[in-house]
């Protein structure tokens, strides 16, 4: 897949990356998706390493790191993690990581 788009199809959407310059290639695929329907909508080189940082700040394997000599938060970081549904899963679990972190300073 190309870095240079991204497509949504429920929403009908190509989002250009402009940090990223296309192959001949990627702007073929681009003008078939326009041509289908597609609306072009671009993400700004601003937001793209915003969003990078963003997701390489604080990963699973971090937590799971600064949590190693506390088995009980780590248990229950995983609990959280493995909840299907509101107030479950990775996110719900960070949030969880980060308000036991505050309050433990």
């Amino acid at each position: 897949m190309s870095k240079a788009y991204t497509i949504n199809p429920d929403k009908k959407t190509i989002t250009i990356n402009d940090s990223v310059k296309p192959t001949a290639a990627d702007n073929k695929d681009i003008g078939l998706y326009v041509a289908a329907g597609y609306i072009i909508r671009h993400k700004s080189a601003k937001r793209a390493k915003v969003a990078a940082k963003r997701a390489d700040s604080l990963n699973d394997a971090t937590i799971k790191e600064a949590l190693k000599g506390d088995q009980k938060a780590l248990e229950t970081y995983e609990a959280i993690k493995k909840q299907t549904g509101k107030g479950g899963g990775f996110f719900a679990a960070k949030k969880w990581y980060k308000e036991y972190i505050k309050d433990k300073k």
